[in-house]
């Protein structure tokens, strides 16, 4: 019966491609962390209610946030901090492009930089992403909202330079 000599040029055959698939597969779990697409943005206005600032802060990542089962529904299991301080739950804007934003409008919890932010200020976005994996930290610049009046989609600008 012939079948031997196939089952060996097999095995040959896999061994020759041994160092071959574990170099795929060492770089698949390498390449399994989640990461930024594109620059964060970090925009600040002035608060609509009382004295400070909100600030506004939106990514694009190349996967999906994971999600996770609450009193309120299933939201994004993930978090965006700016320079420690959190806002609201993390929204998606794009299924498709996993692009994210949130609002952060907590005066209490602010750093001395977020008390008096200006153009080009620098501050630390962290991105926690839940469960194991280790979070994102950069650092962006923050710049100034523009409210234009009459305008709907007032994250049109901000969703088009992340590719959203």
């Amino acid at each position: 019966m012939k079948v031997p000599r196939l089952i060996g040029f097999a095995l040959v055959g896999a061994a020759l491609l041994a160092p071959v698939i574990d170099a795929a597969i060492s770089d698949a779990a390498s390449s399994s962390r989640t990461h930024l697409v594109r620059d964060p943005i970090a925009i600040y206005d002035p608060a609509t209610i009382g004295d400070g600032y909100g600030f506004t802060v939106y990514v694009r990542l190349d996967r999906a946030l994971p999600k996770t089962t609450t009193v309120d529904g299933v939201l994004n299991a993930g978090a965006l901090l700016l320079d420690g301080a959190a806002g609201t739950p993390v929204l998606t804007m794009s299924k498709r492009h996993h692009c994210y934003t949130v609002q952060v409008d907590d005066n209490y919890h602010y750093s001395k930089r977020l008390k008096h932010p200006r153009n080009g200020l620098k501050v630390r976005l962290t991105i926690l992403l839940g469960g194991r994996e280790k979070p994102i930290v950069r650092t962006v610049r923050l710049e100034p909202g523009k409210l234009e009046v009459g305008v709907l989609d007032a994250e049109r600008p901000y969703k088009k330079r992340l590719g959203c």
